[in-house]
This record gives C-alpha cells, structure tokens and sequence, in this order.
C-alpha cells in the first residue's frame, strides 16, 4: 500500500491515521494430529497495543499494553476436521499523540503523550529529529503458537551466567522456571534439562493446582558449572555464541512438556558513581549477578545528590543504602567521574 518507510522521507507520505484505527488478523488452521491426547493454550508472544482474542467464533479474552504476552486455554475449542479460525482484533494505544515533525534546528516534544501508555512508546511518536512511526507499531509482534499441556506447564524458563570476572574460563548457571499444576490433583514429576553434554534432573512434587518456582544452580548440580564457555559479544567486539537449553517434564515414561529456549553466556557489569553513607562519593565496579542474594535494592535514586564543586557540577548521581558497599568494587581509575561506563564480560563498550 505504502513506499518503503525507511527510505528517504517515505514515512512522512503515510497517513498518521493508521494509529487509530482498528485492524483484524486472521488465519484458518488445521489442529494438530494429537488433539484428543492433550490440551493446548494459545501462545501470543507479543501484542501492541490492545487485542480480543477470538477462536472459531468465541471470545478467549483480551490484552492490553506495549508489545504484551497473552496466554489462553483452548480446551473444548479446536476442531479435530475441518479448519480452525483465529481472528485477533487489534486496537490502537489510548494515547496516540501527535508527532511533531521535528528537523536538525526544530526538536520536538520526544514521545509526547504516547509516553503515557508505556515507556516503550517513546520513539514511536518521534525523538529529536526522528519522525513518528505512523502506525505506533501496533499489531502482532513475535510468535503465535499452539502449545501442548498436560497436566503440567513449564512457563518462563530463564538462564542467568556468573562470570568471575575478570576470569572468563568457567560460568556458573543458574536455571529458574515455574512449574504449573493444572490438574486438580498432586502430581509427582520429573524435570530434565540438557544443555549440549550438560544434563540435570530433579524430581518435583506439586499440590493440586500449583505453581512452584524451581531454580536449579551449582548449589545443587555441580554440573551446571560450565567449563571455557564460548561467550556472546555485542556486535564487533566478538561473535554471539549461543547455547540450547531443553527442559522437559516427564511423568513415568511420558513426557508431558518440553521448551528450549536459547541463551548466551555473557555477564553485563557497570561503572559509576555513588554517595556513601559517610557522604563519599566513590567510584565503582558493580555486577548484578554478585548481589542476587542482598534480596533489596542497593541504590536510592530517590535521594539522589547533586554534584557541587567537582569537574561535573549539577549532576546527581543516587545514593548507597545500608550494607551496599558488601556488593561493590572501588576504582581508583577515574574516580571522580560520575558517569555510567557498561561492561560485557569485563570489557567497557563504546556506547
């Protein structure tokens, strides 16, 4: 319908009124050959702005926020023969706003009202001199998947890699998912993970409908140490090595779930500046994987202290709370610089 919008000023020439209107999406399907032995939920990886989600003709329920997740059971809805119809109805944001079309000489309100509905908005009505995106970017973003449920799900599997920075020969990983009853009865399961010749298991007992947090670490599987890691680097300081992880939840000889999601072994640290509760201001190293057990924020940005008599006057930098210091390293390089420097795998990047 429309010229490249990336192109020259081919986004200027697109009316501002597809942002506020509505759009359908749909689809016809043939269910998966299994129906019968198992139930599925519908997977929405990412929706932006609002959505009704509809299946052969009936209403699974609705979403709303920036590039959201939806998840819906679909028990009772698929049909064996014959197609099936997913229909989602999108709609535009609350606070579309009115981009100001800004130049080099003429910047503009940057995101504007949009902000309001999320700060992932922002540059969608416009930054500085870059014009707004004429839709807002809403519609179906990422995957739409059926996934197969049997009696339990595995939701949101997440791998966290702790460097020992500066040493990069070994990662410790430290694997966290929820397990989810749908049952009305207890269940004894068994959790397998695999990731290349890494292999764990643990058995999980769940009450009837429940949802229990597993987290799987080195405390408990030495194995999940991982020996000269081939690390992920942001784009030309390194390649972006990734690793499989396949979890699976198994009930005798049934398995009745599995996910794999890929991950890289990388571990993000920061430089910058704080007061100290004896009103230092001190430089520091700080990696968020070292402080997972402080179980509390360590910074108060909300009493945050402006800068005087220093090369850097009027900037405000936040302030230590108690025990903070436990998780910090002092430099001396730099020191009174009060900006961020961000860090992969121990090495400042150039931002």
């Amino acid at each position: 319908m429309y010229a490249d919008p990336y192109y020259s000023l081919n986004n200027l020439h697109i009316p501002d009124t597809l942002c506020r209107m509505d759009w359908w999406y749909r689809i016809a399907f043939d269910a998966p050959q299994d129906t019968d032995a198992a139930d599925f939920d519908l997977l929405l990886n990412g929706i932006n702005y609002k959505a009704e989600v509809w299946l052969n003709g009936v209403r699974l329920g609705t979403m709303a926020g920036a590039f959201k997740r939806g998840v819906f059971p679909t028990k009772g809805l698929l049909k064996k023969n014959g197609k099936n119809i997913l229909a989602v109805h999108i709609l535009p944001s609350n606070n579309p706003g009115i981009p100001h079309e800004q130049n080099i000489a003429s910047f503009g309100p940057n995101g504007g009202s949009l902000c309001l509905d999320g700060p992932t908005f922002i540059s969608s009505e416009g930054w500085d001199w870059i014009p707004g995106m004429r839709d807002r970017n809403i519609g179906i973003w990422q995957d739409v998947k059926l996934i197969k449920t049997n009696k339990i799900k595995i939701q949101d599997p997440f791998v966290i890699t702790d460097l020992p920075l500066p040493d990069t020969t070994y990662a410790d990983l430290t694997i966290q998912t929820t397990l989810v009853n749908v049952t009305g009865q207890p269940q004894q399961v068994t959790l397998t993970g695999k990731i290349e010749n890494i292999t764990f298991t643990k058995e999980v007992s769940l009450a009837k409908n429940e949802q229990k947090e597993i987290t799987l670490s080195g405390d408990e599987f030495k194995q999940l140490r991982m020996q000269k890691p081939r690390l992920w680097w942001p784009n030309g300081y390194g390649a972006q090595h990734l690793y499989t992880l396949e979890l699976a939840v198994k009930q005798g000889n049934e398995t009745l779930q599995v996910q794999t999601i890929r991950f890289g072994v990388r571990e993000f640290s920061y430089e910058f500046m704080a007061q100290s509760q004896a009103k230092e201001n001190v430089r520091f190293n700080y990696s968020p994987t070292d402080a997972r057990d402080a179980g509390k924020p360590l910074f108060n940005y909300k009493e945050a202290v402006t800068l005087t008599n220093t090369n850097y006057p009027d900037i405000a930098i936040p302030t230590f709370e108690e025990g903070a210091e436990k998780y910090i390293q002092r430099l001396t390089e730099e020191k009174d610089n009060p900006y961020l420097t961000i860090l992969v795998n121990g090495k400042r990047i150039f931002l």
